[in-house]
């Protein structure tokens, strides 16, 4: 006990040259210098360096502390100075130099000159006992921490460990560490020592100690609002009432150390004031089995004095009992969540495991057994044509390539000699003498053309058919292109046409000539070779000259004609999908995209008005401000994604069975579950994955101001917007609406560029089914899937007219070659082998959708 006091002595005195003196004014400071402070001393206590307190230390073993401390404590303004520096956290010692000064003034406290050198750089501090014929050894351990346990293995034949803990120290840290406390390392030691083979047949006793000093410690963080951070305050329940909060700490702190410990080889533990020799008496009497109790509580626990008030503590527990209860909630919360995370998990592990792949296959082997069953029956063909007659096919495209078909109603003249050389080029179709197809374009001339100033951009044949009763079949693409921007960034000539290392090379050979010569070249070679003499139903082939710009002169009044005929189709095949490799995770193979649906489309006039003004002086918001966070704020604000309805979900089905791995098989056994993440992460993803799912929005004019040193009085930009199936126009416009938010910006759709969403197409019918098996026949390496077609094509009209829309262009699309980059880009061409493979399936599907359709309506 006395080796404690000792240490404080020097530990007292060394703050008074590092924190007080600093405090004190000049006045304070001569006077200690003048009454209290010893001549030896002056030199430190005025340099006051960093360094000072290190040469005190050496100091203080030459001199008495023991007057001067007392000395020093007699000063009221002293005591002041060291409560205010204590207060804001410099010093954790004030409640030990009032108990050490008072014993030093009741003369039980010896000097502790030769203390205090065995302390400096010793192991521990080790004094030896004797009473009633029992020898004590009292060790206190010091030094580093990693010198701590030497001591351990010295002991032997031990018959009562005594293990000590200083309450009062739960929130101090240890000197080597500013980040570990003093209790932790004590609770880290008390583990190792009891459970060490040296004492496993000794008697344990902890005395937790100063329990008076860890009462004036709580008293005075209260009221001085200091912040007592512990790592065992928080274990607490600060449910009951306030002075209980004493019994509530030490409760904690003893069960942080019963936990470290075997219960059944602890003795007893006692709670003691270290400072009251009655306490130390009767812990005595019970250690030397001279009274029965098992367990020693300090009565200055339950004394008034020892307690802290409710008053003095109401605001401070009102802010422990709100953070604790919100720690339990939070804990509770955490674990629930837990909990169903791992619930979640498992269901979905379940349903992973569960869910066989060979099912959705099944499901697709029992559909063309129904289909084969049926009266219908398919008939495959792969044309049986020469080398010659395949070259005459390339030379024709490339013809039409030639023709810079790019706005018919500026070049009418260009159409007309493309339209002049395709019926030169194809007289088993168009001759007079020979040709099948009859062209009604002049009968939807006379219907829809409206004045001088109004045209038709379409050009229309059909086949008739055997059976007036059926419903017709609808074949159509384009035959107008988009312009070139540079062309010098071209390899060759965007015009030329030109054939080089099995390419055909130009504008036009992805998008659409290369369809619209794909069709006429397979119901040529099927007329030549005799396949198709008479379709059952009328085949209609239609060519648009406008579709690139809207298709409003040519399928808009083709689609007019035939509503107002009220004709319905029974199957359309457009452009639309192509075949991609590496376009979905998982799957390696190839996959031909069949659209089902196309998007709708709608550009808005999102506009921002303000008070116009001189840009010297502009106001606290601007125009072109404003409208740039309606812009962030509709990019940040996606429309949800529409993954479970049945687009996406037939698409994720098509490929869930070819996909590697088990990533695919897990979305698709857990589609309602994920939905939402998916949904989510998609936006962040953006690209086609998050078009194909949701509607999208792309800023793609702005326009603001008219002089440099004018505030513009408005403000727009263009928002083009392509939506689901499953959205509409006025839900676009309301969620824009709702987005935005501003009383000064306004949303208007321009009607004129407005079109609603397409229907969505069957997949589980004998019409997807038709173009599904025509696919696997002529090129057996891909797998089909449905799609939605995220730009536009005339089939948004064509739709209109048939339950059974579909699009489709078989032409090739290569990642590595960077082959859809070159639609409507630069150096455009197409792989002529290619293009004459889509010549077949497009054969397959004209010819088997006559006889697969056989028993339809």
């Amino acid at each position: 006990m006395e080796a404690n006091f000792a240490n404080n002595l020097q530990i007292v005195c060394s703050l008074v040259v590092e924190r007080i003196w600093e405090e004190m004014g000049e006045q304070e400071r001569n006077y200690l210098l003048k009454e209290i402070i010893r001549p030896e001393m002056r030199l430190l206590f005025e340099s006051a360096t960093d360094n000072a307190s290190n040469c005190l230390e050496m100091e203080l073993q030459k001199i008495d502390c023991v007057e001067i401390l007392v000395n020093l404590w007699k000063i009221s303004f002293f005591r002041e100075f060291y409560e205010l520096v204590w207060s804001r956290g410099g010093i954790s010692m004030y409640e030990n130099v009032k108990e050490l000064v008072l014993r030093i003034e009741r003369g039980k406290i010896f000097s502790p000159y030769s203390l205090i050198s065995s302390t400096s750089k010793g192991i521990s501090i080790y004094e030896t006992i004797t009473r009633r014929n029992t020898e004590i050894q009292v060790i206190d351990v010091v030094g580093r921490r990693n010198s701590r346990k030497i001591w351990i293995h010295f002991f032997e034949d031990v018959h009562t460990l005594v293990y000590m803990v200083s309450l009062s120290e739960f929130n101090q840290t240890i000197m080597e560490d500013d980040s570990v406390q003093r209790m932790d390392e004590s609770l880290s030691l008390i583990g190792e020592v009891m459970n060490t083979r040296w004492f496993i047949p000794s008697r344990k006793i902890i005395l937790f100690v100063k329990p008076d000093i860890l009462c004036k410690k709580l008293e005075n963080g209260v009221k001085y609002d200091r912040e007592l951070v512990s790592n065992i305050l928080p274990e607490l329940e600060r449910s009951e009432i306030a002075n209980h909060y004493l019994k509530l700490v030490i409760n904690s702190i003893i069960t942080q150390y019963f936990k470290k410990i075997d219960r059944n080889t602890l003795d007893s533990y006692h709670i003691v004031n270290a400072t009251s020799e009655d306490d130390i008496k009767s812990v005595s009497d019970i250690i030397f089995g001279e009274t029965q109790k098992t367990t020693f509580i300090s009565p200055c626990i339950k004394c008034p004095s020892a307690q802290l008030s409710e008053h003095s503590l109401r605001f401070h527990l009102k802010k422990m009992a709100i953070s604790n209860l919100a720690c339990s909630l939070i804990k509770s919360i955490l674990k629930l969540l837990f909990l169903a995370a791992i619930g979640l998990i498992g269901l979905m592990a379940f349903r992973t495991y569960t869910f066989n792949m060979k099912i959705i296959k099944e499901r697709d082997l029992e559909f063309s057994k129904r289909i084969e069953q049926s009266k219908a029956s398919e008939q495959f063909s792969k044309l049986n044509w020469s080398k010659e007659e395949q070259a005459d096919a390339v030379l024709r495209l490339a013809r039409a390539i030639q023709k810079p078909t790019i706005d018919y109603q500026k070049d009418k003249q260009l159409f007309h000699e493309l339209f002049d050389q395709m019926v030169k080029d194809f007289p088993l179709l168009f001759s007079e003498s020979e040709g099948v197809l009859e062209e009604i374009t002049q009968d939807i001339i006379q219907s829809e053309v409206k004045g001088e100033d109004d045209f038709l951009a379409s050009r229309v044949w059909v086949w008739r058919g055997s059976d007036k009763e059926k419903k017709p079949v609808l074949l159509t693409g384009h035959v107008d292109v988009v312009p070139i921007n540079d062309e010098s960034k071209w390899e060759y000539p965007p015009f030329s046409g030109k054939q080089v290392n099995g390419f055909l090379h130009g504008r036009g050979t992805l998008d659409d000539k290369n369809g619209v010569y794909e069709i006429l070249e397979a119901l040529n070679q099927l007329r030549r070779e005799n396949l198709l003499v008479k379709p059952q139903r009328d085949t209609y082939v239609v060519i648009g000259m406008d579709e690139e710009i809207g298709g409003v002169h040519g399928a808009a009044k083709v689609t007019s004609y035939f509503l107002k005929k009220n004709v319905r189709f029974a199957f359309v095949l457009d452009e639309g999908g192509q075949i991609a490799d590496q376009q979905f995770p998982g799957v390696a193979s190839p996959i031909a995209f069949v659209a089902i649906a196309e998007k709708g489309y709608c550009n808005f006039d999102i506009q921002a008005n303000c008070n116009p003004g001189h840009a010297s002086m502009p106001g606290r918001t601007s125009c072109i401000g404003t409208l740039s966070k309606a812009i962030l704020e509709i990019e940040n604000n996606p429309m949800p994604a529409h993954l479970l309805k049945p687009i996406i979900h037939n698409v994720l089905l098509s490929l869930a069975p070819h996909s590697e791995g088990y990533i695919m098989k897990a979305i698709v056994a857990n589609l309602d579950i994920l939905a939402y993440p998916l949904s989510i992460a998609l936006s962040y993803i953006g690209g086609p994955p998050n078009a194909l799912a949701r509607t999208s929005f792309a800023p793609t004019i702005v326009a603001a101001g008219v002089q440099s040193n004018v505030m513009p009085s408005k403000a727009n930009f263009i928002l083009n917007t392509r939506f689901s199936p499953y959205d509409n126009l006025q839900s676009v416009k309301s969620h824009l609406e709702k987005v935005v938010n501003h009383p000064n910006i306004t949303v208007t759709p321009l009607m004129i560029d407005c079109q609603e969403a397409s229907s969505v197409s069957c997949v589980d019918c004998v019409e997807f089914e038709v173009v599904k098996r025509a696919i696997n026949h002529i090129q057996p390496d891909v797998i089909v899937s449905p799609y939605l077609f995220i730009a536009g094509s005339d089939s948004k009209y064509y739709r209109k007219l048939s339950d059974f829309a579909y699009g489709y262009l078989p032409m090739r699309l290569v990642k590595k070659t960077e082959d859809l980059q070159r639609i409507h880009g630069h150096n455009e061409r197409i792989l002529i082998q290619n293009y004459l493979e889509s010549v077949t399936v497009y054969s397959s599907i004209i010819l088997n959708i006559n006889q697969m359709l056989a028993e339809r309506p």
